[in-house]
């Protein structure tokens, strides 16, 4: 819990409307470095979990968990933590130190694999879900996770280029499990028809490509 104005807040009342910054005259960047734990995984962990609560899938003293290589655990934690739910994390070991120490801090327990290993990782989440009765996340095959950023993401962004008088040529983002750039490709195109998307990833792990799945440093 935060305190602001002498009224306690929770972290999710601080997920989404972040601003839309002008980074020079024809580029502008969605801050989602303002979202309580840095990145726009927060958005798929509250509504996720929202969902999921509004379904009685989840209560309080329940598990979660999921594969990850970092954002969209920290993202996660930091929701179970705020609504008193136990969460595993399954990933590859060799994730950054900084990040595994952000996790525990949140009370996460980390279940390391193979190194590189992320289809590793979810094999291994799927498998304790279904052992244990776990709530499986399951952000790369959960269709709430594009659900998501076209009405939460993609909304935000259209609203803000009304308001400016601007319409896009491009929408750039870089991909992880591609819920951020579908979701929000769905909802401009049905505003912008001639946007270009444009996905961005790295050349060591170039999946969308075609490539194969590599170890990169982002």
């Amino acid at each position: 819990m935060w305190v602001f104005g002498g009224k306690m807040f929770k972290p999710s009342n601080f997920v989404g409307n972040t601003p839309l910054l002008q980074v020079s005259e024809k580029i502008f960047a969605k801050f989602e470095t303002y979202s309580p734990s840095g990145s726009v995984k927060d958005r798929i962990a509250v509504y996720i979990l929202n969902h999921a609560e509004k379904n009685g899938l989840l209560k309080p003293g329940d598990t979660l968990v999921e594969a990850t290589s970092g954002n969209t655990g920290i993202a996660f934690a930091l929701m179970s933590a705020e609504r008193g739910y136990n969460i595993k994390l399954v990933m590859p070991c060799n994730m950054s130190d900084e990040r595994k120490s952000m996790l525990r801090m949140l009370g996460a327990e980390l279940i390391e694999v193979g190194e590189g290993d992320f289809d590793g990782a979810i094999a291994m989440r799927d498998k304790l879900a279904e052992e244990n009765g776990w709530f499986n996340t399951n952000q790369f095959h959960n269709p709430l996770n594009i659900e998501c950023h076209a009405k939460t993401t993609g909304k935000e962004i259209v609203k803000h280029l009304s308001e400016i008088r601007r319409e896009p040529a491009a929408f750039v983002s870089g991909t992880g499990t591609g819920g951020t750039i579908m979701g929000v490709a769905k909802t401009m195109r049905e505003y912008y028809p001639n946007t270009k998307i444009i996905a961005v990833e790295p050349a060591e792990s170039a999946v969308m490509s075609g490539g194969e799945p590599g170890l990169h440093g982002i």
